[in-house]
C-alpha cells in the first residue's frame, strides 16, 4: 500500500531565476516554513494549506524528490492557474536542470511516508 497519494496532474512550470530564493527567506522568516536540508529544490502549489510541506515531481527525468512546498497560489490568480491546469512551479535551478523553456506535463504526490516506487523512509 502507498502512503504517497497523487495530489495534481497537470502542467509544471518553474520561477524566475532568484525569485523563488526570496520567496522562501520571506516564508521562513514568517514562519510558515521550516528549512529543509534533505530537500533538493522548491515547489509552489495551488493550496496554501501545503506550504511546509514535501512533494515529490514526476518530471522529465521521473520521480524526483522531495521538494519542499514553499509557495502557494495567490487566490486572485487561482482560478486562471486552474483554468490552465497548473499544478506546480519549481525553482529556476530545477527548471534548468530539467532544460525548461516552457511549462511541461506532470504529476506531484503528497510525500508521506513511502516514496514513489515503494521504498519506505
Amino acid at each position: 500500500m502507498s502512503l504517497a497519494a497523487v495530489l495534481a496532474a497537470g502542467i509544471i512550470t518553474f520561477y524566475a531565476r532568484g525569485v523563488f530564493e526570496e520567496v522562501y527567506e520571506n516564508r521562513l522568516e514568517w514562519g510558515q516554513v521550516q528549512p529543509c536540508p534533505e530537500c533538493i529544490g522548491l515547489a509552489a502549489v495551488l493550496d496554501c494549506g501545503r506550504l511546509g510541506e514535501r512533494v515529490w515531481i514526476d518530471g522529465p527525468n521521473g520521480w524526483e524528490g522531495p521538494f519542499l512546498v514553499a509557495d502557494c497560489s495567490n487566490a486572485a490568480h487561482l482560478a486562471a492557474q486552474q483554468k490552465r491546469r497548473l499544478t506546480a512551479e519549481v525553482d529556476w535551478e530545477t527548471g534548468q536542470r530539467w532544460h525548461m523553456r516552457a511549462p511541461i506535463e506532470g504529476d506531484i504526490r503528497w510525500w508521506m511516508a513511502e516514496r514513489p516506487g515503494g521504498e519506505v523512509e
